[in-house]
């Protein structure tokens, strides 16, 4: 995303409820359709390509994984609480996580996509479920957690002191197709980082063999909150290339090796009961972002926004000093009160197509942490980014909106 940060986030309003002061999203009318109690639904969105069949698939699959997040969202807080010591164990969150993933995409099964329909440029599809199959994912999710090892490190008793893990070696590759080479060496990279997290925190984020549009991306973005790397070795190999069968063309393919030192949180903080969500999971270039954060105990609110040149900039709090102390179970909305104050997406120049996400972060409201003091509004490298964090994680509790940006037809 391509912001202005002193321009487009000056006047950044904080508001107390986004239902009161935003538009109707075309997430939220959909929901609006089903009764809250009965159903959990998930809304997908896709540009229209006039390929209505194809965009129609694509928006289910988002919609079907708007499901699986909520449903992962609610046996993480449930598991936590029952199984972490009140969350304060890092490697015991990250098993938790994996169960939790893992448990929500199997119930998908009963999921079913029920509406299908296209506002202007954008093609959406309503998935739904029924409420209680919430209930069997996490029975599902208790049974596997006692089944799922603690990473391999913590068994070995690798991990140094403050949870950290040196010399993990792990590489990455992407080919070449649908995107420009600078964006297959940027996801190679990404699922180097990612093997990396994986081998230490024992999260695994499931991904296919080749990314072919940027929206895949995104499930490597997942990854980060599972694991920090604070310094990275890069090694670039020669350039290899993919081939599906002897009937296909090969293709180039970026391949990357790195060795890295990862963070794995280790909570200090009873939970901060940290919710949030964002106005939609795909952009177009042009139009903006709303993001709604509540906690159900005090703490300070930070956003950042992981770009699609591998560089992370804080946007909220703003460079003004705008408030960011959140009170018990309040909503805190960063809403433009002008429309050239917009928090305003945009694809990389030269780019039709970018993976993006929103990092946002809740500390404790005791903690003498500084986000301004921390990170500044200067955008930084991706590591150096998470070395800083490192330093602050375990008073916090994080969560990850990736997004995609669409250029605009």
């Amino acid at each position: 995303m391509r912001l202005s940060v002193s321009s487009v986030l000056r006047s950044v309003a904080v508001l107390a409820a986004l239902a009161s002061c935003a538009s109707v999203s075309l997430y939220d009318e959909v929901k609006r359709g089903y009764p809250p109690g009965e159903y959990i639904v998930g809304v997908g969105e896709t540009a229209a390509t006039g390929d209505e069949a194809a965009d129609r698939r694509v928006a289910g699959v988002q919609a079907r994984r708007d499901i699986a997040e909520q449903i992962r969202v609610r046996i993480e807080s449930v598991m936590i609480d029952e199984a972490c010591s009140g969350g304060t164990d890092g490697n015991c969150r990250n098993r938790v996580t994996l169960v939790a993933k893992t448990s929500a995409n199997e119930i998908l099964v009963n999921s079913r996509i029920d509406k299908t329909g296209q506002r202007e440029n954008t093609v959406w599809a309503a998935a739904i479920i029924e409420r209680n199959e919430t209930d069997a994912a996490l029975a599902r999710a208790r049974g596997s957690f006692a089944k799922t090892p603690p990473s391999p490190f913590v068994q070995a008793g690798k991990i140094q002191p403050r949870g950290v893990v040196r010399g993990v070696k792990a590489e990455g590759a992407c080919a070449v197709v649908g995107m420009t080479a600078e964006q297959a060496r940027l996801t190679a990279l990404q699922r180097a980082r990612q093997a990396a997290i994986e081998q230490a925190s024992g999260v695994r984020v499931d991904s296919s063999a080749v990314v072919t549009e940027a929206r895949l991306a995104v499930d490597f973005i997942r990854t980060y909150s599972s694991g920090y790397i604070v310094e990275e070795d890069v090694t670039w190999l020669p350039l290899g290339q993919y081939q599906r069968d002897s009937s296909s063309p090969p293709i180039p393919e970026y391949r990357v090796s790195i060795t890295a030192t990862v963070r794995l949180p280790e909570k200090k903080i009873k939970p901060l009961g940290l919710a949030a969500s964002l106005n939609g999971s795909l952009f177009r270039a042009g139009e903006a972002a709303r993001i709604a954060v509540s906690t159900e105990r005090p703490a300070r609110i930070a956003v950042f926004n992981i770009m699609a040149d591998d560089r992370v900039a804080m946007i909220f709090p703003t460079s003004d000093g705008g408030y960011n102390i959140m009170t018990d179970g309040k909503n805190i909305v960063t809403y433009p009160s002008r429309k050239e104050d917009q928090i305003v997406i945009a694809n990389l120049p030269g780019h039709t197509r970018d993976a993006e996400a929103f990092f946002i972060v809740a500390m404790d409201a005791g903690h003498e942490g500084d986000f301004v003091a921390t990170f500044g509004h200067n955008p930084m490298e991706f590591k150096e980014f998470f070395k800083r964090y490192a330093g602050i994680a375990d008073n916090c509790e994080d969560a990850i909106f990736p997004y995609e940006v669409v250029g605009k037809p």
